[in-house]
């Protein structure tokens, strides 16, 4: 169970979020790291210069204490769990003439098949979440995608000039024929263009 709202963003919009964020008092937090600690970052990486830094967390100390990182043997880097009680922040990235979508996701509770309980998060972490999501809405272009089932995704001013300028807003780069903003379709021959 949770929540999330999705969004487009510019390395400029992305900027001024995280700099909302901290000013919160919530730290920005690498989504895996190499050992087990996870030091607040103190510049959000450009993604191509830094790999595996397309998801972060955002965590406040409000909801109480970071969890004890775990082992992920498959990747062989450390992670806080997927049910710690942070906001997960899916970068929106600018690149090849894509800006792809982003998101932040709450998980507000979750179900453990093995001891068949299901847990909650702390209020604060809704709070946290519902302060940053209250700051996109209040501050985007909102529109809905999808004609049957749509749902809302959010604009931010870089992006949208990105738009302007010919970039597509994709899902993930390169997955669609068509841009989920615009709704123009894009040419099987689309040469995407270099980082902005």
């Amino acid at each position: 169970m949770g929540q999330q709202v999705n969004f487009y963003m510019g390395p400029e919009d992305e900027r001024e979020f995280v700099q909302f964020a901290r000013a919160s008092g919530a730290s920005v937090l690498p989504y895996y790291a190499s050992d087990k600690r996870f030091e607040p970052l103190d510049v959000v990486p450009v993604v191509e210069a830094a790999k595996n830094f397309d998801h972060l967390w955002i965590y406040h100390p409000s909801v109480g204490q970071l969890p004890a990182p775990k082992w992920d043997a498959e990747s062989e880097r450390w992670y806080l769990g997927y049910f710690a009680p942070l906001v997960e922040f899916d970068r929106s990235i600018t690149r090849e003439g894509i800006v792809s979508r982003g998101r932040l996701n709450l998980q507000t509770a979750w179900y453990d098949p093995t001891n068949r309980v299901t847990f909650q998060h702390p209020p604060e972490q809704k709070s946290l979440y519902e302060k940053l999501a209250r700051w996109i809405r209040r501050r985007y272009e909102k529109k809905q995608i999808g004609t049957i089932r749509g749902f809302w995704v959010y604009g931010a001013p870089q992006a949208i000039r990105l738009h302007g300028d010919g970039f597509h807003f994709m899902m993930a780069p390169l997955r669609r024929a068509f841009c989920e903003w615009c709704g123009a379709a894009i040419s099987p021959t689309f040469v995407p263009r270099g980082p902005i």
